[in-house]
């Protein structure tokens, strides 16, 4: 194994026990609102150390969290703790109806079961961050 394998090993392992620990954190002492915001943060810090350019879309109804490029690469990523009730999921996978492009388009959250509509595809939060898209 090279060097560069064997940093990348141990880079791995060090991001799966900072995941677990920010998990840990997330569920002691915070407020629900909260939630949200911190969920957003992990996303955002992902698609940063996965080397995409990260910005904030807005649509004349609203806004989507993330519009991340890597090159001619794009994704959108909308992200919310849990998609408790069919408004909140409404609201997140809504945010992409007037987006008319083919890039992919996910929602992040939560939730251990993941359900995607209308091409959108929806992740739990652990998969986004170990597994990527």
């Amino acid at each position: 194994m090279t060097h560069t394998g064997e940093r990348r090993f141990c880079l791995s392992k060090k991001k799966h026990m900072f995941v677990i620990w920010v998990f840990f954190h997330i569920k002691k002492n915070r407020v629900k609102d909260e939630y949200n915001y911190i969920i957003e943060t992990l996303c955002y810090n992902e698609l940063i150390s996965r080397g995409y350019q990260v910005y904030i879309g807005k649509t004349h109804k609203g806004e989507i969290d993330f519009i991340a490029t890597r090159g001619s690469e794009k994704i959108y990523v909308q992200a919310a703790y849990l998609l408790a009730d069919e408004t909140v999921a409404e609201r997140e996978f809504g945010a992409y109806r007037n987006v008319q492009d083919h890039y992919p388009k996910y929602v992040v959250s939560m939730d251990k079961m993941t359900v995607s509509r209308d091409g959108i595809t929806h992740m739990n939060l652990i998969d986004f961050c170990l597994k990527g898209i």
